[in-house]
């Protein structure tokens, strides 16, 4: 089964080489020239800008020329997207602190929060709480909290800058660092230090 983003990107490429083949009367082709002429000269990010920058991130030998829309290879494209994909389980291998930025979310739940082998989780959902603090315990195993790495992930500041704002460590702010190193949530870890040994790569165990 293809992926969705696979899907969007074939549908996509499908359309604009059926534009690219398109009458040169055609409206609607006009109108994706134009556009494909903006973003090669002006940057403007469009929908054909979208797909231009894709392409380039797959690596796709892309013939840049503002008179006319280049034919896609959407075998070369669905077989570059596919070999990135298994590229990000490949860094899975790799620790989420010092894997390179793309699959970085990727590597980190696979390598902290998915269950190891034949480990079973805990129902947590259906335990006696507040329906405010089961979505932060979801939101927090699923990547979407509001730590640096995940918040200013949106604001342009390069990763390496993410770090906890409530200590002096200079340390990435991330989930392990809240859970296991910051001083500031010494306190409150304290009773549970029993539950795991030093330096565990599983923080689903204890969220469990």
């Amino acid at each position: 089964m293809l992926s969705p983003t696979l899907i969007w990107l074939r549908s996509a490429c499908r359309f604009w080489n059926a534009l690219a083949q398109g009458p040169e009367s055609c409206l609607w082709r006009a109108v994706a020239l134009s556009d494909w002429g903006d973003a090669l000269a002006r940057n403007v990010r469009n929908w054909a800008w979208s797909l231009h920058m894709c392409l380039t991130h797959l690596g796709y030998p892309l013939h840049v020329d503002r008179r006319r829309l280049p034919l896609l290879s959407i075998a070369d494209v669905m077989r570059l997207h596919t070999a990135r994909e298994q590229q990000c389980w490949q860094l899975c291998n790799v620790c989420p602190r010092t894997c390179p930025s793309q699959g970085a979310s990727l590597c980190k739940y696979l390598r902290w929060f998915s269950l190891q082998g034949a480990a079973r989780g805990n129902a947590f959902f259906r335990l006696r709480m507040g329906l405010a603090r089961v979505l932060k315990v979801v939101r927090f195993r699923l990547g979407c909290s509001t730590l640096p790495p995940v918040a200013q992930r949106y604001q342009g500041v390069c990763r390496a800058e993410r770090v906890c704002p409530c200590c002096d460590q200079g340390a990435l702010g991330d989930e392990y660092h809240v859970l296991f190193e910051c001083p500031a949530t010494r306190a409150a870890r304290a009773p549970f230090a029993h539950l795991l040994p030093p330096n565990t790569p599983m923080l689903l165990t204890l969220l469990d």
